[in-house]
Parts: structure tokens; sequence; C-alpha cells
């Protein structure tokens, strides 16, 4: 039966407390009251054996068996002594087990029918394991069904001076756990923390609702209760999707298109592991001159078109003005939504206008590829924000008048990480003008 009971909670995610495996990579781990019901085998044991390195037939991978003497079946075991299989491997995720310590073991039936556990699992040293055996002896003697979804909520805001993210619970925000035609509220604590207790097994959604622009990551989505007895947890990030839109002209007035827009900091500091500026976030004008910049975090900023230098000064600042203090300080709450007057740049500012087509090896033009100004010099940046062709392969940059060099790049259809691009053009301020061709070639 439903229970329509929300409350704050903490949903504790207990750590492995094992040793790692060197260049392991797991997946996110659950509560004991999740994983629980996940897992094929669950048992308290003593280990009586550590077998030597072997190789599997069907795969090649190297384990080691593991035999252990069962104090406690909670799940899937039946017999007093059972073998268990772990990986052995840097990257394998095996789990490096002593001989005559007990353990709490998860385990699964890998594909060769045999018992196999490892570093993501819940496996753990008895001494670190007391919740989990609470949950699975309550479960063992008919525990009060649980049924519950619960998690946090957490804030990510970026920060453009170390380009890092900032963590931060939000409280008061209104959740809304749905499953069929079923739902329950539910409102995070002071810790970002909620749950929603006495609910049916089955899959359900995690909604919020926010005030602002926000992007919201849930994991997972959905989320699936597998017993009346069982729990589930889930982690919601939220990131602010502040908006910066506006229009840039140049001294005649006239929309300057395919110029890319920078937002920074006020100050310049330089952050001491790179030696470089602050993160800036970018966009490129439309054919009308119009921009949008978007995943724009809560602060003061200041906003106008580079000079072409990571982590220098911009060519000319908001609302037209070639000095930062000169700069009119654009403000962005989290979440807001901020349309700015016109940037025109000043007539001491020189321009100059790239056009060109991007073509494939068969002279075919490209649609969506990426073309972008790096700095003249082998090692120099890229310094705009790409410039996507369209239907007819064309494309146009703007950018103060300088040497850059040119060049396109695009995906490679069904070739995970396969790139196309183009050779290298050098550009100066006494080049003719005249559109340029570019043509992809298959590089990596």
């Amino acid at each position: 039966m439903h229970a329509l009971i929300a409350f704050c909670c903490l949903v504790a995610v207990l750590a492995a407390g094992v040793p790692d495996a060197e260049g392991c990579s797991c997946a996110r781990q659950g509560p004991a009251c999740e994983d629980y019901w996940s897992t094929a085998v669950v048992f308290r044991g003593r280990v009586e054996s550590i077998g030597p390195v072997q190789t599997a037939d069907e795969t090649l991978e190297k384990f080691r068996t593991i035999r252990f003497t069962v104090l406690e079946s909670f799940k899937g075991v039946s017999v007093s002594s059972v073998e268990v299989r772990t990986a052995v491997g840097g990257a394998t995720c095996g789990y490096r087990f002593a001989g005559g310590r007990e353990y709490l073991v998860y385990a699964a039936v890998d594909a060769s029918d045999a018992l196999a556990t490892s570093v993501c699992t819940r496996t753990r040293p008895v001494a670190k394991a007391q919740a989990d055996l609470d949950y699975a002896r309550g479960i063992a003697t008919g525990g009060v069904p649980l049924g519950r979804i619960g998690g946090r909520v957490v804030l990510l805001t970026r920060d453009l001076v170390t380009g890092r993210n900032r963590a931060r619970p939000i409280r008061e925000a209104a959740v809304t756990i749905r499953g069929g035609e079923f739902s329950a509220p539910a409102r995070t604590n002071p810790a970002g923390e909620f749950a929603v207790i006495g609910l049916d097994p089955g899959p359900y959604t995690v909604g919020l609702e926010l005030d602002g622009s926000f992007r919201v990551e849930i994991a997972p989505d959905p989320v699936v209760l597998r017993d009346p007895r069982a729990c589930a947890a889930i982690e919601a990030k939220v990131y602010p999707d502040g908006r910066v839109s506006g229009r840039v002209l140049d001294s005649n007035r006239e929309p300057v298109r395919g110029i890319t827009v920078d937002l920074t900091v006020p100050d310049t500091p330089r952050v001491e592991s790179s030696g470089y500026g602050p993160n800036r976030l970018r966009a490129v004008t439309l054919d009308d001159g119009t921009y949008e910049l978007t995943g724009v975090p809560p602060g003061r900023f200041v906003l106008g078109i580079s000079a072409g230098e990571s982590g220098g000064d911009l060519a000319a600042y908001y609302p037209g003005v070639l000095h930062r203090f000169d700069a009119v300080t654009v403000v962005v709450p989290a979440g807001g939504r901020v349309s700015l007057d016109d940037l025109e740049i000043p007539a001491s500012v020189p321009l100059q206008e790239i056009s060109g087509v991007v073509f494939d090896t068969g002279q075919t033009p490209v649609e969506g590829a990426r073309v972008y100004l790096r700095g003249p010099a082998e090692r120099d940046f890229i310094l705009t924000e790409a410039v996507v062709t369209d239907a007819s392969g064309r494309f146009t940059i703007a950018a103060i008048e300088q040497e850059y060099v040119l060049f396109a790049e695009r995906d490679r259809s069904g070739v995970p990480h396969g790139i196309d691009s183009t050779d290298l053009l050098r550009i100066s301020p006494s080049s003719s003008g005249a559109p340029v061709r570019l043509t992809l070639r298959r590089r990596y």
C-alpha cells in the first residue's frame, strides 16, 4: 500500500572501505537497502584459502578463487562453504582478500556460472559492514517494510577563476516521486536531503521544481524499488543555466556576424597551476549580430570580444569601451536571464571577416563542420568559439585584425573519437578577402 509520507532524512551511502584496484573504474554504488536486492548472493564468511592466479577459458581474464566458510547466509547461499572468484590485474577491479579474515560478501553469477565479486560491490570486511549487517539481519528476521526513495539535491556552481565547481546543498527544494498515476511530494532539508517511504516495488521518476533556469541531472533515472523492503538512493545535480544575450555592432552600427563574445570575471588573477587567466564562457554571433551565452553561473562579470590572447584583456568591452575599468559589470543571479543593450565595437578596433566553404574529399560541401581560428605560432591556442558551417558548407568568422591559422574539423560518422580535419591555412590582415576553400581529410 502506498503511504504518502514525506520527510527529510539522510540516505547514507557507505564507503567501501577496501583497497582500490589500480586503474579501476566503478559505476555508482547505492546503500545497503538498495544493493541487497540487486545482488544474487549475500553472506558473511571467513576466508579459508586463496587460490593461485588462473585464466578464464572464455575471456582470458585472470582471476583467483577464494574459498569461504559461510558464517551467516542472507541471500542465495544454502551451503556451509562456497567459492567466489575475483579478478586479478590493475584495471579489473579485483578485491584483495586476506586469509583468515571475515567479510560480508556481495557476489553475482558470472558468465561461467561461478560466483564473482569485486571492489565495485559492497563487499567489505565485517568490521566495516555493521550497517549492511543490521539491514540484512533485519530482512532475515522479517523486518518492517521500508519502500523508501531518497537522496540529496546539490547545486554545482562553476568558478570561472579556478574552472572547478563549488557544491552546496539546496534546501526547501520541491521534489516529487512519481510511479504511474501515483505521486508523492517531499522537500529537502538544510542538508539538501529528502526521502519518501511506504512505496510499492516498481519504477519511479524523480522530479524537481526550481525557480529560474537550471540544468538538472538525476541518476539513476528511472529509479527502481525491487522489493517492498528495499530502498533506492538518487543523486540530483543542479547546474545554474544563467543566460546572457545581446547584439554586437561595428562602429557603423552594422551587425557583426561570426565574432566570438567572451564573458569572464572582472579581475584577471593568474591560476598558479596553469599560469593562465580565468576561464571564459563564449558564444558566436549570428547573422544579425545576436548572441546568447548559456550555462552562466551566478556572479559579476565583464563581457566583450577577445583580442586573441588566452587569459589576456579583451579588445573591447560592453557596452563599447576599450578598458576593463570602464566596462559595465554584468550581474547574473542563479539561473537568471539577462538581456543586454548593444555592444558597439569602437572604430579604433580593426575587424576582419573571413568566409569560405568546407568540402569533403569528394568536393561536396559539408554541413555541420566546426571552423576555428588559432594563433599563428605552432603551439598557439584556439582563439575563437567554433563557427558551424551551414547546409551549403559556408561559414563566416569575424575577428580582430591580426594573423591567424584557420582550420575546420568534424566528427567522423560511426567512428568513436574519429576526426576529419583540414590543413592549416594562414590568414593575415593583408589577405585578399576572397572566400577560402577548406577540404576535410581523415586524420584520426
